[in-house]
């Protein structure tokens, strides 16, 4: 039932309460009980349902159990078959939990040495290299919305369940002149964590090098040809000899 999905992916209260009317001006007649259940016995559990209320919670953008299936699903390739012993169930479980943890190592150092292009901007300049790229192109679609100023009303959705800055607060950042800072970003989003044991330690980072600012000069740009000698220039008139051929032709022409 699509109005029934509506109601449960609205991102607002006022999202939420519209979608809501829409659903029992619709099959509040004709589908009462139905309507009366879906109230009384799913949107009884809303805060766990309906977006809104579940962007309300770090949850790094896991709304669904996709990924336990999906890792039951490797399971199962390991195992192959249903009639093993323990002995070999624990053996194959073993297997695929350092085969996987070899390969997430071997992605994240990849990910590390590698920095995306589409996120290699300057406002980023102290994430590269630390921050996943999964997490900085989330960032980049917030830092996009700055195109399409004035920015609505800011729900604190998204830095509550991704734990990432909003466009507001990069839009808070530019007019500061600063960039996007490593502590705006999660730890669940680092590529290293910090020891717990150390973290009341202070932690320098690499220095950020950057390009330097092109600096506009005054007047005609420097090595511009055509330049006009003032009429107080003491510089002598360049001899016959070094003048370009093109205009010694000239002259000689004239002559």
């Amino acid at each position: 039932m699509a109005i029934w999905t509506s109601v449960l992916a609205a991102g607002s209260r006022i999202e939420f309460d519209q979608q809501w009317d829409i659903l029992f001006d619709t099959y509040g007649t004709s589908y009462e009980a139905l309507v009366w259940y879906l109230k009384d016995i799913w949107l009884v559990f809303k805060w766990n349902l309906v977006r809104f209320w579940v962007d309300q919670n770090l949850h790094f953008g896991n709304r669904a159990t996709s990924r336990v299936e999906g890792a039951h699903s490797t399971l199962k390739c390991y195992l192959q078959v249903s009639t093993g012993n323990l002995t070999g169930l624990l053996d194959r479980i073993q297997l695929m939990l350092e085969n996987k943890h070899v390969e997430h190592e071997v992605e994240l150092d990849r990910a590390r040495q590698r920095a995306p292009h589409d996120v290699n901007i300057p406002i980023f300049a102290e994430l590269i290299g630390k921050v996943t790229p999964y997490a900085l192109r989330k960032i980049l679609v917030q830092y996009q919305r700055l195109s399409t100023l004035p920015l609505p009303r800011c729900s604190t959705a998204f830095t509550s369940s991704m734990g990432l800055p909003c466009a507001h607060i990069i839009q808070d950042r530019r007019q500061q002149k600063e960039d996007i800072h490593l502590s705006d970003i999660h730890l669940h989003w680092h590529f290293t964590r910090p020891d717990p044991n150390t973290l009341g330690a202070v932690e320098l980072g690499p220095l950020l090098v950057r390009e330097p600012a092109i600096v506009k000069p005054k007047g005609r740009p420097p090595g511009s040809k055509n330049k006009l000698k003032p009429a107080s220039s003491t510089t002598r008139n360049p001899s016959f000899f070094e003048l370009p051929t093109r205009r010694r032709q000239g002259l000689r022409r004239q002559v």
